[in-house]
Formats: C-alpha cells, sequence, structure tokens
C-alpha cells in the first residue's frame, strides 16, 4: 500500500480535496501545508519553522500532505513521497473556482 503521498497543483486546483479524500479512503493522517504555513491574522511562521514542522510530517510512515510552497522543502517532499499527484489545473480554471467558492451566492 501507498502510505505517502504528496499533492501539488495550482491555488484552487482541488489539492486539498483529494489529499482529503485520498486520506479518509486510505485511512491516513492529512496535512495541510496551508495550515502549517499560514498562522493567526494572515501572518505566516518562518522557513526554518516550517521545514522543521514538516520534517517532523516527513519522519512519519504515513500521511497524505497537500500544498506546493515550492520555496520551501519541495524536493524533499517528493524524494520522501510514494507517490506523488499534480494536479495540472489551467489557471484561469482555477481563478474561476476560487472566484465562485467566495461568492455569496455559492
Amino acid at each position: 500500500m501507498i502510505n505517502k503521498i504528496s499533492c501539488f497543483g495550482n491555488t484552487a486546483s482541488g489539492k486539498s480535496y483529494l489529499a482529503e479524500k485520498l486520506a479518509q479512503e486510505l485511512d491516513l493522517p492529512h496535512f495541510s501545508l496551508d495550515k502549517l504555513y499560514w498562522q493567526e491574522n494572515w501572518t505566516h511562521c518562518t522557513k526554518a519553522e516550517f521545514l522543521a514542522e514538516q520534517r517532523k510530517i516527513l519522519a512519519g510512515e504515513y500521511w497524505v500532505l497537500d500544498g506546493t510552497f515550492a520555496e520551501c522543502g519541495l524536493a524533499e517532499r517528493i524524494e520522501r513521497s510514494e507517490l506523488v499527484v499534480l494536479l495540472d489545473s489551467k489557471p484561469l480554471d482555477c481563478f474561476t473556482k476560487q472566484v465562485a467558492a467566495k461568492s455569496p451566492t455559492s
């Protein structure tokens, strides 16, 4: 069985949704890199803090990660993943989906 999965893609490409569903289906813990990076009041952790927390997750035997954060340990995530999923969505499609999600009528 695959126990270490990373999902990458543009903003609003569906990587968090897919990662959650994979984690549920495979009974694996899900980690969102957005939740790791972003803190209260739209502040963020430092790169060193992010990398330290990410390494703790990657040291585990089971995980599903979502988020790209190319400048923060992307190569290490890819190297430690048993499966890498790239959601290759068009940026305009992602933008449209994001706007629709924020719409008061949605």
